[in-house]
């Protein structure tokens, strides 16, 4: 009886682990050392057209970054855990959660930092977009 109680806590417990983020888009998910084709999908162009987008206007709230980042070196990112550790190094705000996203049509990763509060989102956000090289290509921190 304690071997099958303790082998129930222990699948309950790798359960926590594994659970879902909850991020811009319901499919987000921890990211463990999940290779990059099997994470969540995200679009890089719907993601950045507000940003290239004449006429939009944006309140400070949101701040673009497009050079200057830490990392320079090139890496092969090849897993949703290698992509995080990457961009890391680039992220400015404290953050309970995280969430990788990956869109194949053009090799380029999404890493969403965060903190919830009650399940919801609270406070500043950072994102970090880069390739599979581990070249970052954009920041994006909302206020």
């Amino acid at each position: 009886m304690k071997k099958m109680f303790a082998a129930a806590l222990f699948v309950i417990c790798l359960l926590g682990l594994v659970g879902c983020g909850t991020a811009a888009n319901d499919n987000a998910t921890e990211a463990f050392d999940i290779p990059k084709e099997d994470l969540p999908g995200f679009s890089y162009e719907e993601t950045m057209y507000p940003f290239v987008t004449d006429g939009v206007k944006f309140s400070g709230d949101v701040e673009l970054k497009n050079e200057g980042f830490y990392n320079i070196a090139k890496s092969e990112i090849t897993t949703g855990n290698e992509a995080l550790e990457w961009a890391k190094l680039e992220c400015t705000i404290s953050y309970e959660r995280t969430s990788v996203f990956y869109d194949s049509s053009t090799d380029m990763f999404l890493v969403h930092f965060f903190t919830t509060e009650n399940g919801h989102r609270v406070g500043e956000d950072f994102q970090v977009i880069l390739d599979s090289d581990g070249v970052i290509h954009h920041t994006i921190h909302s206020k």
